[in-house]
């Protein structure tokens, strides 16, 4: 009897399972399919062969100390190599071009080696960089799994009284898994778009509501945005926020405009038909 009821059980885990990868909807798990897409290419990275391009490493290095050009420098980012990995922290700490700076936070980021997050994490503390820059270390913190870490940086200079202070932020917390911050921004700003009659901003908000899960406040001025739209972006941005819903009436929408007399529209709502299907597919395969 015990053996019978175990294996019911097991049978009702591996049907449970299954009927997740069935329904599957990478759409409504953008921050896990960032956080991959971050995590695979840092895998990539690990198999670079460095020594085929050591000539043109220690090149690079000659003309940017020579120069200081950011281009030398975008070239020296191509190499995911721990010599330049190294160099880049160096360079970082010395270089005056805010810009710069940044594409140097974005390469140690995507690197695979995890002591550039302690790293990034005690330059965000320098006086002299800037708040977008203070944003891409949260977000390569993110990349790192040092959530809690993002989340204090973001703390220290994202916020007031009232919730979110800079709006450039939102991207960086929503990264961080930090939801109810992100919630309360994306409420107010739907709120006061919703006053002030601006439907641009109002479909973002909606967009990142949805994004959230909060479909029932997001679901009407997505389709109100569908139906209004007169470009191919809006329509495009509409079929996107309908995809993160994902229930059938969504679906039924989608497919309705994969046989849209736009060929554009039409190959953007078989591409997400086409994208949700091919990851349900691997994850059958897994």
């Amino acid at each position: 009897m015990k053996k019978i009821t175990l294996i019911i059980s097991l049978l009702g885990v591996f049907i449970m399972a299954n009927a997740q990868v069935d329904n599957y909807n990478p759409y409504q798990h953008l921050r896990e399919e960032q956080i991959k897409s971050i995590q695979e290419s840092k895998e990539e990275r690990k198999n670079f062969d460095c020594e085929s391009v050591k000539e043109s490493i220690e090149k690079a290095i000659s003309e940017y100390l020579e120069s200081k050009q950011g281009l030398i420098l975008d070239f020296l980012g191509s190499f995911y190599c721990p010599e330049v990995n190294s160099l880049m922290k160096i360079f970082l700490n010395s270089e005056e071009d805010a810009a710069i700076r940044r594409d140097m936070i974005h390469f140690l980021g995507r690197m695979p080696d995890e002591t550039n997050a302690s790293f990034l994490f005690e330059f965000s503390k320098n006086p002299k960089i800037t708040d977008k820059e203070k944003i891409s270390i949260a977000e390569s913190l993110c990349g790192f799994e040092k959530y809690d870490l993002a989340i204090e940086l973001l703390n220290s200079f994202c916020l007031d009284e009232n919730g979110i202070s800079d709006w450039e932020c939102i991207t960086a917390y929503e990264l961080s898994g930090e939801r109810n911050i992100a919630l309360k921004f994306y409420n107010d700003l739907f709120d006061r778009m919703k006053i002030e009659n601006n439907r641009a901003r109002l479909f973002g908000a909606a967009f990142g509501l949805a994004s959230l899960g909060e479909y029932e406040k997001a679901y009407p001025v997505i389709l109100e945005s569908l139906e209004s739209s007169t470009s191919q972006h809006g329509v495009r941005s509409a079929l996107f926020a309908l995809a993160i819903i994902g229930d059938e009436k969504a679906f039924e929408i989608i497919k309705e405009y994969a046989q849209h007399e736009n060929t554009f529209i039409a190959s953007y709502a078989n591409f997400i038909l086409d994208y949700i299907e091919r990851e349900r597919r691997t994850r059958c395969e897994e």
